[in-house]
């Protein structure tokens, strides 16, 4: 905005001219917020999936384990409906929106990192 002011400065002699300038030279810059494109948000996009997959590990947040202050425990299959390896909501979500994205490092334990030798802005799949 200081390089458009000295621009119409330039022009101090005719003071329409002068403000003409400025809001000719303003107008674009002020605007190109709301026509260049948010980029994306991998978290959000991630709760978004998970939700319409159905992923929800603590299938009740106010139970044991989820909530070690709980007076009572999440059932076995509740718990199993979650946790199952490949037939639990997790693994579903992984297997759906996760994949392409994420792999195993045998490097680290076998912890899930994000895999950039396959995509390298990844984003989940919807």
């Amino acid at each position: 905005m200081e390089a458009v002011q000295k621009l119409a400065d330039g022009f101090a002699d005719a003071a329409s001219v002068n403000n003409t300038v400025k809001r000719l030279l303003t107008e674009p810059i002020k605007h190109a917020e709301s026509l260049i494109p948010q980029p994306p948000n991998p978290e959000r996009e991630i709760t978004a999936a998970a939700w319409q997959t159905g992923c929800e590990p603590a299938a009740d947040d106010r139970q044991y384990p989820f909530n070690r202050k709980a007076r009572e425990d999440v059932t076995l299959p509740e718990f199993d409906s979650a946790f199952a390896p490949v037939t639990g909501s997790i693994w579903a979500f992984q297997a759906k929106t996760l994949a392409e994205g994420v792999a195993r490092d045998p490097k680290d334990h076998g912890q899930w990192k994000a895999d950039r030798r396959r995509n390298r802005r990844w984003h989940p799949k919807s």
